[in-house]
């Protein structure tokens, strides 16, 4: 595109304007001078080096606060003219270059951490140039204040020392000229003054003779004459000839060290040029940090979406309130859609959204930070147009819609697939139904040329066609009738009204007057504002009542994760159970083994007394007794479920306990259960039994192992919760009811228990893990699965 047509976008969207208020936080003029040259780039790689640039200072600058820039403003321009028209540079500015390469020296152990530098401060570096020869020349023959040194040169100083000599001679004389008798009378002042470069004293003009000597002025009234006594004139010539001398020496000196510095003008400009970026990007990274800033950078054909994206001019003229007062947009150009028809009332923001969407887009494409959501997305862009600015032209006989209609062929013949244009009041300024139709025509070419528009509007026809039109979509600008203000936001999917009459009634208009003017509207118009209106409702509660339920819909696959470790966990645990209660079985019979050899033992009488019938009877009834408590027991037998219904209670296998049945699914032979901590679950028929106290010989049947029958006992029936919720406790307070709450669970025969303790500090979380390992040396621990509370629930296994 133009450079001309560039630069009326940009003033049409405020860019220059928007980098103006940017630059006021830089360091140095050199800076601000860089940061407003700011425009759209074409080289993808340089957009996306200078957004890295802005972060990764931005990353620093949150670390350590501030960076100080060196500021080359007091030497900068004599230096470009050195270089141009080799003009020679004064003391003053050669001691303003060795302060500023002082200053880069500074900069430069700044950026160089200990470890972990930046790519991007890496190549700074690498053209950032200290010059330590060319600064330690400067030091040695220019002072700070910019004197020429007496060390510039061995002439220099020896005329110097001549000078010195020269002037304590002249000092003695007059003041020993001031302390003579004969001259009190003489003097109009006992002082020492200078004329024309000459020490004189003031001589009574009626006194002139007695001073003999040169003239050299007189004063105002003409009473005192300025007289250089006879004697000094030999002196004070030879303290002008060596001012010559020392002044053509130090001329010499700054023409020799002026030629120094020129041999490093490149390396000089290089690191002018590092120091005003570093400081433009100091900016940036200011305003990104304060205002939300996103380092969002354009790609080929992405998207173009704008998430909470408010407009940057408005944002930093509010300061820190820019989040209450300042209204983000969203604008989503989904799909194939390209152009986006905006309506509603005047003044309700429509120009605004057309410059936030600007400004963003050329904000991107020149490296600067969005003051919007990271998900937002630009396509890349290589063309900018709009008819902000295009107005009525008297000198070239234009109207106002001649003026638009120029822009708006411009425009088409130059859109692509690569352009944004920005469309204002389309179809305004003529007939609405020739104005609508020629406006539709245009947005159709644009779309067919794949450029991106945003257009506002108040044609009805517009709206209307717009909205059944593939690749376009309608936006709204709401209003608020209950306060009669507009609200700013931008609904997308729906045309807005124009509220004029609404607006009128706010303004004070007769309500005779309005609904007179209604009668005027074409038939059907009014009609179509209040179906507008409804369309704009339903799509707002459509949205709401979408976003219930996604909530809804999340919540509930989050208790199904959640259901499905339970239930995992629940199965694992029932087989430890099961597995420590074989073990335990087995020791119960080896015992009681060894108690039915020390029965046998104790039957057994003397050598040949034969067996003492009594205690052999005994034995045998202790010895049945304890066989029946180990495995001669009548077993529970269950029976296995093929139906459930609501309401029923029955045997939870894997947990061996009594669940009720909360609801059943019988084409997928599921059941959600509840047990009687009030947990739930979901669980196959197959996971579920009854229980029957006959023995009936099934193809299928569960018999509870010792361990089972314990925890179907009395106790298992009294247990109380699988769980207890700590948060909010204190620790001197939650450590106790841990200590009961596991005794309980020891003695309801529980395999695990949950600690709900929270994450917040985690100082809670420390104290009970490390108090049960000490209280409680049999139990083990971990922390819950993610999907069960994570770092904020702890189970412990109870062995």
């Amino acid at each position: 595109m133009s450079e001309k047509n560039l630069e009326s976008f940009l003033e049409a969207v405020e860019f220059p304007k928007l980098l103006e208020k940017l630059a006021l936080t830089c360091q140095t003029p050199a800076g601000k001078k860089h940061l407003r040259s700011f425009k759209p780039l074409t080289d993808g790689s340089v957009i996306e080096n200078r957004l890295r640039q802005t972060q990764e200072l931005e990353k620093f600058l949150l670390k350590n606060n501030s960076l100080a820039i060196p500021d080359s403003q007091f030497f900068a321009s004599a230096f470009q003219e050195a270089r141009s028209a080799g003009q020679v540079l004064s003391g003053e500015e050669l001691a303003a270059l060795a302060r500023f390469l002082s200053d880069v020296v500074k900069l430069r152990q700044t950026l160089s951490p200990s470890e972990g530098i930046p790519p991007v401060f890496q190549e700074w570096l690498g053209r950032l140039l200290a010059l330590p020869i060319l600064r330690d020349q400067l030091k040695e023959k220019i002072s700070e204040k910019g004197e020429v040194l007496d060390s510039a040169s061995p002439e220099l100083k020896s005329v110097r020392d001549q000078l010195r000599s020269l002037r304590s001679e002249i000092q003695n004389f007059y003041q020993k000229f001031l302390q003579r008798s004969d001259v009190g009378g003489v003097l109009q002042e006992k002082i020492v003054t200078e004329r024309e470069g000459r020490l004189v004293v003031p001589v009574r003009r009626d006194h002139q003779s007695s001073v003999p000597g040169f003239v050299h002025g007189l004063s105002a009234s003409g009473a005192t004459l300025f007289v250089e006594p006879q004697e000094m004139v030999e002196s004070n010539n030879r303290v002008r000839e060596a001012l010559a001398r020392e002044d053509e020496e130090v001329r010499k000196v700054l023409r020799e060290m002026t030629q120094g510095v020129l041999d490093h003008a490149g390396e000089i400009e290089t690191t002018l040029i590092v120091c005003a970026e570093i400081d433009a990007h100091g900016a940036l990274s200011f305003f990104a940090s304060n205002y939300d800033g996103q380092f969002v950078a354009p790609q080929k054909n992405a998207p173009l979406k704008l998430h909470q994206a408010r407009h940057p001019l408005l944002s930093l003229e509010s300061g820190d309130k820019f989040r209450e007062r300042v209204i983000p947009l969203d604008l989503d150009f989904e799909g194939d859609v390209r152009v986006v028809l905006v309506s509603g009332p005047n003044a309700g923001g429509k120009t605004v959204g057309l410059k936030t969407l600007g400004l963003c887009c050329v904000m991107a494409q020149s490296g600067i930070p969005l003051p919007a959501r990271a998900d937002s997305s630009i396509p890349f862009l290589t063309h900018f147009d709009t008819d902000l600015r295009d107005e009525q032209n008297l000198s070239d006989h234009l109207s106002t819609y001649a003026a638009k209609l120029t822009a708006l062929k411009r425009m088409m013949d130059q859109a692509g697939p690569e352009t944004l244009c920005l469309l204002d009041e389309l179809g305004a300024g003529t007939d609405p139904r020739e104005g609508g139709a020629l406006g539709l025509a245009c947005l159709e070419e644009f779309r067919q040329k794949g450029a991106f528009v945003l257009a506002n509007t108040h044609q009805p026809l517009l709206k209307l066609l717009t909205q059944e039109e593939k690749g376009m979509a309608n936006a709204a600008m709401l209003f608020d009738e209950t306060t009669g203000k507009p609200t700013f936001r931008l609904v997308p999917g729906i045309p807005g009204r124009s509220y004029a009459l609404t607006l009128a009634q706010q303004m004070g208009f007769d309500d005779a007057l309005l609904e007179r003017a209604k009668t005027h509207l074409p038939p059907g118009e009014v009609d179509l504002s209040e179906l507008l209106t409804k369309l704009g409702q339903e799509k707002d509660a459509a949205a709401k009542a979408r976003q219930e339920a996604e909530k809804l819909r999340d919540n509930a696959k989050k208790i199904e994760q959640e259901l499905l470790v339970a239930k995992r966990q629940i199965k694992d645990e029932a087989k430890n159970i099961k597995k420590n209660a074989q073990v335990e079985a087995e020791g119960i019979l080896r015992n009681t083994r060894r108690q039915m050899e020390h029965l046998i033992q104790g039957v057994k009488m003397p050598m040949g007394q034969g067996v003492n019938k009594d205690r052999l009877n005994n034995a045998k009834q202790t010895v049945n007794q304890k066989l029946k408590n180990v495995s001669q027991a009548q077993p529970k037998v269950v029976v296995e479920v093929v139906q459930v219904n609501p309401g029923d209670k029955v045997l939870f296998k894997p947990g061996d306990c009594n669940v009720l049945v909360v609801s059943a699914d019988e084409d997928r032979s599921e059941a959600v259960i509840q047990m009687d901590n009030g947990m739930k679950l979901t669980c196959k028929f197959s996971d579920l039994g009854r229980v029957s106290k006959a023995a009936p010989v099934l193809k299928k049947q569960y018999v509870p192992t010792v361990a089972s029958q314990v925890l179907g006992s009395k106790a298992m029936e009294e247990k109380g919760s699988l769980e207890i919720d700590l948060r909010g406790k204190m620790v001197d307070q939650a450590l106790p009811m841990v200590d009961k709450f596991l005794d309980d669970a020891l003695l309801a025969g529980l395999p695990f228990v949950r600690i709900i303790h929270g994450k917040g500090t985690g100082a809670l979380k420390e104290a009970i893990h490390k108090h049960l390992p000490v209280q409680h040396p049999d139990v083990s621990f971990s922390m819950a699965e993610p999907a069960q509370g994570g770092a904020g629930v702890t189970v412990v296994k109870l062995k």
